[in-house]
């Protein structure tokens, strides 16, 4: 199953390139940490994506890019720190190249390096014009750590259900969330919106996160990752999670479609984005908001 990038407005990408930018200066002249930290990431569409939804939240109120270049920046970097260091805990990671592009490298240094970023965009926090802003963020990258170390291990469907569904919260949902609260804290928003904006990211991340299952789920079947077609197929089975990897470990992805797996864990994605565009019904209308509506949308038209 193939899932294409969500669009972002083309009238983002001036400011988009210039956090970007921002990025890029953040580690120039860090020989090691430019390396690492760029060689694959630049233009990488999650960063991207987090990026254009703190700039769109901010845009919902009062924007002004020199408010919210920093928290911009600030999960930017940590967007490509986390990547790093769940290449080092979660072979499902790996699929990005980040830590692999060198081979024979000591581990310790792709960690170093990420640690090294947490700590610019800890510095970067700073510069924004909220002290929430680094609460937002602080609070995020540390749900990312607990969730890193404690991967879903079932070995019931329903075990497993409830620990994907804590695990995404606590990771990919929890990061966007902060993105959008951030921004809309740099807008000047009131809090009911702000809360409001941060629902819609805890929402839309759990959809991405669901999503980036399904496009990855080839690859999944072939790791010691549980995905959450792969929980849907033991439920609907009665199976337990190893004994249906081992039944069909040659074929497993045939009969995770077979069991429709598949098409629910579709429907849970297509439900989170119904559930992030019901919270927009707070936000003013406008380009921001019909952006943010879009983005929620794509995957549902």
């Amino acid at each position: 199953m193939t899932i294409p990038h969500i669009p972002i407005p083309a009238y983002l990408d001036t400011d988009l390139d210039l956090v970007e930018h921002m990025i890029t200066e953040r580690v120039r002249g860090r020989a090691i940490v430019a390396q690492i930290a760029t060689a694959h990431t630049t233009r990488d569409a999650a960063r991207r994506l987090r990026i254009a939804l703190v700039l769109l939240s901010a845009q919902a109120g009062s924007y002004q890019f020199e408010r919210t270049s920093h928290a911009a920046t600030a999960i930017g970097l940590i967007t490509t720190a986390s990547s790093l260091h769940g290449g080092l805990v979660d072979p499902a990671a790996r699929r990005s190249e980040t830590v692999t592009a060198w081979p024979g490298m000591n581990a310790n240094v792709p960690l170093m390096v990420g640690d090294y970023l947490f700590a610019l965009a800890a510095a970067e926090m700073a510069l924004a014009p909220d002290s929430r802003i680094i609460a937002y963020y602080s609070r995020s990258v540390m749900a990312f750590c607990e969730a890193t170390l404690a991967p879903v291990r079932g070995p019931t469907a329903h075990e497993a259900l409830a620990q994907y569904t804590e695990g995404v919260a606590r990771s990919t949902a929890t990061l966007i969330e902060s993105a959008c609260r951030a921004g809309a804290v740099c807008g000047g928003l009131i809090p009911d919106q702000i809360d409001a904006l941060g629902r819609y990211g805890y929402a839309l991340g759990h959809a991405l996160a669901i999503f980036d299952d399904l496009q990855n789920l080839e690859y999944l079947l072939q790791t010691d990752i549980i995905p959450l077609p792969l929980i849907y197929a033991a439920e609907a089975t009665g199976s337990q999670i190893p004994a249906l990897i081992a039944q069909f470990h040659t074929n497993l992805i045939a009969e995770v479609r077979r069991t429709g797996g598949i098409e629910r864990a579709l429907q849970d994605a297509q439900q989170y984005l119904i559930e992030a565009q019901s919270h927009l019904n707070a936000i003013v209308d406008g380009p921001a908001r019909n952006a943010l509506l879009a983005v929620a949308s794509y995957f549902t038209d």
